[in-house]
């Protein structure tokens, strides 16, 4: 290792420091991106509630139809709340987990025993009579009474058999429509066929805030007299996933640019947000904030990318620490794993609006100062290809995950095309193959190296030997590459004294990274660069803002480090309290 690069890489897991100084910085550099990627808006927040309408489902039934009906009279005399307390037949923290919160037995209550009247099994609810329109599709109305944009509504229908003095169980449904993603609407119109059925039967209906993790559900009694032909369904259009700001998913690369799935230019302008790789395995900051509101302030700064760094350790284990649950915060996350609590993190980006790259920092737990991508507490290559693996299988379906970094900053012995063990062109090949075999619409992100450049570099930032050595994928139009940069605040390098440093930063930007971008070659992705004192009057502002001018004037993409506070050499966009922000980064 050079010696003057042995501090190279920001201590992120050393003491908390106050940071004194960088958002205006951010704000102005992140104009290059709102022109091609539109403005980002955080959408106000409302309750949501609702109910099935057409047809009506037994609570509403009871609520608008006949009270006196044998069971609604008894739901009546039960519990009248309830009754008037019709849209909230939900779960506040569902998220999708319908059957591990909803008991079988108390579907129509949703588990809630303020409903339990409406769970009766009786063949004397009201039930409607259903007729398909002349496409052989039936129609559907549901009703909120606060709209809410919807992850999904499902329809489910009781089987062939279905016995409804019996309660009703989960195993007794079959799934028959999906509407997928909905704008918010006080009523919201399903059209769907329905297979074949005689007689009596329930249907049952499930909504899903994209919003949030409440979930509502309605049992609806319905009468069937299908001939026994299902008819045809006419398909329900996929719609292409879509981003922050109309960003249309998955991601590619033409040329230098990063592009969505209808061909726009996308600027990714992001920050980091560590912890996954730290003994908590999971992001830092839960201790005093809830991550939904962690990632709602992303989005209204402007950010439309998150970095998520993670060890391999953190995907081994079941546990997370430095999570607060006080006053209702990230219920969501309670008793879940690593990898569930990144499931969560990432779904709610999704929500948010937006976009994750899955960073691996480190093998060990807080271990990002080791140099390699194997040979750290017994972890080998192949633990670390098999990781990623894992990781392209869990999300090869989930838009949200742009990317995949394979490693944070190779340093020390690490090589670049030299065909050895430690040739960490030959290693992003085969991980980045291995994952692209199995989730091919990923951008995967390859860092530099330290050494075997023209000039000294930054951990990371040595992307020299791929003008002669380029990195080759599998799949066409997936390859990103990601330089990190710093200022003397990480470790103060000869040419931050220097008269010239100006030109100096000019000429090493561009040797070492920035002629794949000018040649076309591929997108640049800058993964890390911050400051702590970027103040007019300092080396280390002149640095930043020469930095940020160079990203700007040639539209490359970049993660800020970092969210955190607490990120020993740079400090973060937040202050010390978690939620203050820099006003000047």
């Amino acid at each position: 290792m050079n010696p003057v690069l042995q501090m190279a890489g920001p201590n992120h897991g050393g003491p908390m420091r106050t940071p004194r100084r960088v958002t205006a910085l951010l704000a102005s550099l992140a104009t290059v991106g709102a022109t091609l990627a539109g403005a980002i808006v955080l959408a106000p927040s409302a309750q949501a509630h609702g109910s099935m309408q057409n047809p009506p489902s037994r609570i509403y039934d009871c609520f608008f139809g006949d009270r006196t009906s044998p069971m609604c009279a008894a739901a009546w005399q039960a519990n009248p709340q309830a009754l008037y307390d019709w849209t909230e037949v939900n779960q506040p923290a569902a998220n999708g987990n319908h059957q591990a919160l909803v008991p079988d037995g108390q579907l129509c209550s949703a588990g809630r025993s303020k409903y339990a009247a409406f769970d009766t099994p009786s063949t004397q609810w009201k039930a409607t009579t259903l007729t398909p329109d002349t496409d052989g599709r039936y129609t559907f109305t549901w009703q909120s009474t606060a709209p809410h944009a919807t992850l999904y509504y499902r329809l489910y229908l009781t089987k062939t058999g279905f016995d409804v003095t019996k309660p009703l169980k989960w195993s007794d449904l079959e799934l028959v429509y999906d509407s997928g993603s909905r704008p918010a609407q006080a009523s919201t119109t399903l059209r769907t066929a329905l297979p074949a059925r005689q007689g009596r039967h329930i249907l049952y209906t499930v909504w899903q805030r994209s919003d949030s993790t409440e979930a509502f559900y309605s049992c609806s009694d319905v009468i069937l007299n299908s001939t026994g032909v299902t008819p045809t369904p006419t398909p329900t259009p996929t719609p292409t996933p879509t981003g922050p700001a109309g960003i249309s998913l998955p991601l590619a690369t033409s040329g230098n640019r990063v592009v969505d799935a209808t061909g726009k230019e996308v600027v990714l302008q992001g920050v980091n947000w560590f912890g996954f790789e730290t003994a908590n395995h999971a992001p830092h900051g839960l201790w005093t904030r809830d991550y939904k509101d962690m990632l709602a302030q992303m989005k209204s700064l402007g950010f439309n990318t998150v970095r998520l760094p993670f060890s391999l350790q953190a995907l081994r284990s079941t546990t997370t620490s430095g999570v607060d649950f006080g006053g209702g915060r990230n219920a969501a996350l309670r008793g879940k794993t690593p990898l569930q609590v990144m499931d969560e993190i990432i779904a709610e980006a999704g929500r948010q609006g937006l976009m994750v790259i899955l960073d691996n920092h480190s093998q060990a737990d807080d271990g990002f100062m080791f140099d390699l991508w194997y040979g750290q507490n017994g972890f080998t290559e192949d633990d670390w290809v098999a990781a990623w693996q894992s990781l392209a299988t869990r999300y090869k379906n989930t838009a949200t995950v742009v990317g995949f970094d394979l490693k944070n900053e190779p340093h020390g012995s690490a090589t670049w095309g030299t065909g050895t063990a430690n040739d960490w062109r030959r290693a992003a090949e085969r991980a980045g193959n291995a994952a692209l075999t199995i989730a091919p619409s990923k951008l995967i992100v390859v860092e530099g190296v330290e050494n075997s450049g023209t000039q000294t570099h930054w951990w990371g930032g040595n992307l020299e030997g791929a003008r002669t050595y380029p990195v080759r994928l599998s799949v066409p139009n997936r390859l990103v590459y990601s330089p990190h940069e710093y200022g003397p605040g990480v470790f103060n390098q000869p040419w931050f004294s220097d008269p010239n440093m100006s030109s100096i930063l000019d000429r090493r930007w561009e040797t070492g990274f920035g002629y794949l971008h000018t040649a076309g070659t591929a997108p640049i992705l800058v993964g890390e660069f911050g400051a702590k004192n970027v103040g007019t009057d300092t080396v280390e502002g002149r640095w930043i803002r020469q930095f940020t001018n160079y990203m700007s004037s040639k539209g490359i993409s970049w993660t800020f480090w970092s969210w955190n506070p607490n990120s020993g050499d740079t400090g973060g966009v937040l202050k010390d309290d978690w939620t203050t922000v820099h006003a000047d980064k």
